[in-house]
């Protein structure tokens, strides 16, 4: 979660490639870094498990939580209905749309990952 100079995660995972042993670890409070000061986000201004003592600091945790806790009041869960292709994200009559694992399972992100290459590596 992006809030200014100020980027929070609650979460952390391999990513979309994995790794072997890896899992996904769930941080309270969120671990917050100052993108200004850090951007390789290697210093985080909380620690997990306790909450914030410098006021500044407690503010964006508290103003990122709050609006959290609004995304998952107001948020419909369901089927992501893309908006309509843009005339370059066409090729060869298809059109290709965000990140997908693979794209001959319907954008299956569940197993390995595919071995098709993408289209425009051909």
């Amino acid at each position: 979660v992006r809030n200014g100079k100020y980027k929070a995660h609650f979460c952390t995972s391999p990513g979309l490639s994995g790794c072997d042993g890896c899992t996904t670890k769930y941080y309270d409070p969120p671990l917050l870094f100052n993108l200004e000061e850090d951007p390789s986000e290697a210093y985080p201004l909380t620690s997990n498990g306790t909450e914030p003592t410098d006021p500044d600091v407690k503010s964006v945790v508290d103003g990122i939580r709050k609006a959290l806790d609004t995304e998952m009041e107001t948020f419909t869960f369901g089927t992501l209905v893309p908006p309509p292709p843009l005339p370059e994200e066409e090729y060869k009559g298809k059109y290709y749309y965000g990140v997908c694992c693979d794209r001959d399972k319907s954008c299956d992100c569940d197993g390995p990952p595919s071995t098709t290459p993408a289209p425009w590596a051909l």
